[in-house]
């Protein structure tokens, strides 16, 4: 279980002899295991909490802590492919959101050059069967400027100014042709992590 079944109870007392008592619990769990919420999750524990929910496998991706992409052929754009969850397609729908932005940001090795760059693609839908594949500008020169991360928009237009919705950066590697991990300021990522990117 995530919680104690009385953890939102609205009759829970105190008592000298038993400790806490509560009228009616308020949860139930249904994992084949018990979870203490005040220990950090282990791997474990989020395969009991998706087996239980019968959650889809692309939902149970963990995130690396950096996505490895490779060299494209033409180093004047980089893409990025990635997958976006039901209920953020279902939010864009319903508030008028029209396009799915990538959005690339460029580190440099001198303070107050970073850089970034934007890509725009229609909403056509959710889930491995409909992965987006965005391409942007490379970064611009000098400074030793690289691709460094990228993150999901939720856009109103196929402009920056009409994404109000930002998902959060990734961290991204390039890596050339010989396995080795290299600074480049443009990358081909494809990114197999689910983006849930919505209001709750």
């Amino acid at each position: 279980m995530l919680y104690d079944t009385k953890a939102f109870a609205k009759t829970n007392a105190l008592t000298p002899i038993v400790g806490s008592k509560s009228l009616k619990h308020t949860m139930e769990t249904i994992t084949n295991k018990e979870i203490d919420p005040w220990d950090s999750p282990t791997a474990n524990d989020f395969k009991a909490v998706n087996d239980a929910y019968k959650c889809e496998e692309y939902y149970t991706r963990v995130i690396p802590q950096c996505l490895a992409g490779t060299i494209p052929a033409n180093g004047d754009y980089s893409s990025y492919s990635f997958i976006l969850d039901k209920h953020t397609e279902a939010y864009m729908r319903a508030n008028g959101y029209t396009h799915v932005a990538a959005h690339q940001n460029c580190r440099s090795n001198r303070a107050g050059q970073d850089t970034d760059n934007w890509g725009f693609t229609p909403l056509n839908g959710w889930g491995p069967r409909a992965q987006y594949k965005v391409t942007t500008n490379r970064c611009k020169k000098d400074f030793d400027r690289h691709a460094s991360r990228y993150e999901v928009a939720l856009c109103k237009g196929d402009n920056e100014g009409a994404c109000d919705i930002k998902c959060g950066l990734r961290r991204v590697c390039p890596f050339d042709a010989s396995g080795k991990q290299v600074d480049s300021k443009a990358i081909d990522v494809v990114d197999n992590n689910l983006w849930i990117c919505h209001p709750h």
